[in-house]
């Protein structure tokens, strides 16, 4: 028993061990990269390179070259990215040094130098800043689809590291030009404008590299014009409560006191009724009241749908219709067939014309040839 226990704390230490080294290596991604002291005159640390595998090498002020500290490991404190605290320790025989390294806001990379000395001399503190070394960039167009499309000023370019530790932006210039210096790494790049739709590399990068300034051309696309908002004009009411009234020569078909349809026989009216209570019809609509110039029904805001025993159809399609104007006269035809004269109002005749294209019409359907009571669309 006292084995067993034994041997679970060990692969627990093990585990724990592992996962440790395992973070260690991913949160260390932020600060990767080649930092040089932002004041060039510095006596003290001039350049700090930090890499991947826990690792950073130090570089002090020498004369007539700065002088290579060596390698040594890199540990953290700190759950968060930014206030992390990066430590590395050397010892040089004359003298212990403890580097302590945190990444700002501002992309700057702050170090606190603890320097204790062998030989008798007092300990000594320094704070500096460093920033990223950069050792080339990206130059190029931005330009609609192409390298002969029009050139777009002012759209806002964004180079984002791989890991996400840096991060700049760059507006391209009234001639559609933009240069951007940056660290040696992988980028992802996105481009937008209020024009154009957002430009973006994917999966894939802008990889820079300190052979200097490349080129990296932006193609953008033309965002789509937005669609012109569709009003419509429509009387609610419930199929259940229809009913037929006679009124002098006509017979009307009503929900309770308000009167949706006027027909001039009987049968007629019924007729048009048990269609709408067939197919659940609840809304009534107009282009052109209070004398519309074309009328259409809906169920709760979609075209009714199915075909009712011995419903009188024409079957059209609504992807081929167009908007012609025949002898003077404003038409809805499919093909050679005109479906709906508008007379001389194109107004009215478009706004019908967007209403079977949203709707999705496919039949156009009557009451009561050749001079029909009602007309009614279906899909």
């Amino acid at each position: 028993m006292r084995t067993s226990l034994i041997s679970t704390a060990k692969a627990i230490i093990t585990l724990i061990t592992l996962s440790l080294f395992s973070f260690t290596f991913n949160a260390q991604a932020g600060i990767n990269g080649t930092w040089e002291n932002e004041d060039s005159n510095s006596r003290h640390i001039t350049k700090v390179v930090i890499t991947g595998n826990n690792t950073v090498q130090v570089f002090g002020s020498c004369s007539p070259t700065d002088c290579d500290w060596g390698r040594t490991a890199l540990t953290y404190r700190g759950n968060t990215r930014i206030g992390r605290e990066y430590v590395a320790q050397y010892d040089q025989g004359f003298a212990k040094r403890t580097l302590r390294f945190y990444e700002q806001n501002s992309g700057k990379l702050y170090l606190q130098t603890a320097t204790t000395y062998t030989d008798g001399r007092a300990a000594q503190k320094h704070s500096e800043y460093f920033v990223r070394q950069t050792c080339g960039g990206f130059q190029g167009i931005v330009a609609e689809g192409g390298l002969q499309g029009s050139k777009i000023a002012g759209a806002v370019i964004k180079f984002t590291s791989e890991d996400g530790s840096l991060s700049q932006t760059i507006t391209s210039t009234n001639a559609g030009t933009y240069k951007i210096e940056l660290p040696q790494g992988r980028y992802k790049v996105t481009a937008t404008h209020r024009s154009y739709e957002t430009y973006t590399t994917g999966r894939g990068f802008f990889v820079v590299t300190c052979n200097g300034m490349q080129t990296g051309n932006i193609f953008m696309e033309k965002k789509a014009a937005p669609r012109p908002t569709l009003k419509e004009d429509c009387v609610s009411f419930n199929p259940k409560n229809l009913s037929i009234k006679p009124s002098g020569s006509q017979y009307l078909l009503v929900d309770g006191s308000h009167s949706l349809k006027a027909f001039p026989s009987k049968t007629e009216a019924y007729q048009a009724m048990k269609l709408i209570q067939h197919y659940g019809i609840n809304q009534s609509c107009f282009v052109g009241r209070p004398n519309p110039s074309f009328t259409y029904l809906l169920v709760n805001g979609k075209a009714p749908s199915g075909n009712v025993s011995g419903d009188d159809c024409i079957s059209f399609n609504p992807n081929t219709i167009s908007l012609k104007k025949v002898n003077n006269s404003w038409k809805i035809v499919d093909g050679s067939h005109w479906m709906f004269d508008f007379g001389t109002n194109y107004t009215e005749a478009k706004q019908a014309f967007q209403i079977i294209k949203k709707y999705g019409f496919t039949q156009s359907c009557f009451v009561g040839r050749p001079n029909p009571s009602l007309q009614y669309l279906i899909k």
